[in-house]
């Protein structure tokens, strides 16, 4: 057992001062030590959640790394800077998976693997499936990830505008099916066709969601509460302003297997902020 860390913290939620202490990262109502001063006092705030996250891409240790090494020190840098929640919608690999069973990580929330069509994502990142198959894979991925999928909605076409992956029908018929399984789906989709077709589907969320309108946030609160997740990168926020014309362009943010080099700056500055917490990658 470590030793005790005795906090005086003020509650950011109501600004009552707390006796805390946090022995081996479990935290605790303490009555006042008066024999020993608090090794530490200031606000005490929430663990912070990250909604949108792939830990093995960008990964501060390097593409050279195995998948579990990679996510590790991820997570590591996340925890550092006080998230204790990961929402990963999709992986290319399974090792947020292993992570997640194991103590003293933020609680993670993983999707599986990305599921596209062949050619329909970044070389080498999705488990690729037709059509046919897509609706097997993706129950098989909800329940190997514990609940939740990732169908990859569109990608890049020859001229460099954003279609859809998959008929719209195959979709819907995909989302039908894990849905009896028990599990979510949630999908990547930019362009407006996809966008529709997500929604209409009844997806339980978009992933980047440029083209989301008005109109897309209220079926689908109607539908089943479910929700949007928007990225900021050089494209600006990825819900398209009401009225706003965007065209759906490749992004320069996934650049290619090893995640882009706006991600793995933002993991750098983190890193430099938290410098008592550097990603163990050993």
């Amino acid at each position: 057992m470590n030793r005790p860390l005795y906090v005086r913290g003020t509650m950011v939620e109501d600004g009552q001062v707390r006796e805390l202490v946090i022995v081996d990262g479990v935290v605790a109502d303490a009555t006042p030590m008066p024999s020993r001063e608090p090794d530490a006092a200031g606000w005490v705030v929430p663990g912070l959640a990250d909604v949108h996250n792939h830990l093995s891409l960008a990964s501060p240790a390097g593409d050279h790394e195995e998948p579990l090494v990679r996510v590790r020190a991820s997570a590591s840098v996340e925890l550092a800077v006080g998230v204790l929640a990961i929402r990963e919608p999709g992986s290319p690999d399974d090792a947020s998976r292993l992570l997640a069973s194991e103590a003293g990580w933020p609680r993670v929330v993983t999707a599986g693997r990305f599921l596209s069509p062949p050619g329909g994502y970044f070389p080498g990142l999705a488990r690729e499936v037709t059509a046919a198959e897509l609706a097997t894979a993706a129950v098989g991925e909800a329940a190997r990830s514990g609940r939740w999928t990732k169908i990859i909605g569109d990608f890049l076409g020859g001229a460099g505008e954003f279609i859809p992956n998959w008929p719209a029908d195959v979709l819907a018929d995909t989302v039908v099916k894990v849905h009896a399984a028990g599990g979510r789906v949630a999908v990547h989709a930019v362009s407006p066709e996809a966008v529709d077709a997500a929604v209409a589907a009844g997806v339980d969320s978009v992933e980047h969601g440029w083209a989301v309108t008005d109109a897309h946030f209220a079926a689908m609160r109607a539908d089943s509460g479910a929700g949007t997740c928007g990225r900021r990168d050089g494209a600006g926020w990825h819900r398209r302003r009401p009225g706003a014309a965007r065209r759906h362009r490749r992004p320069d943010h996934d650049a290619g297997r090893g995640g882009n080099a706006r991600h793995r700056g933002h993991r750098r500055r983190l890193v430099d902020r938290a410098p008592l917490a550097r990603p163990d990658v050993s």
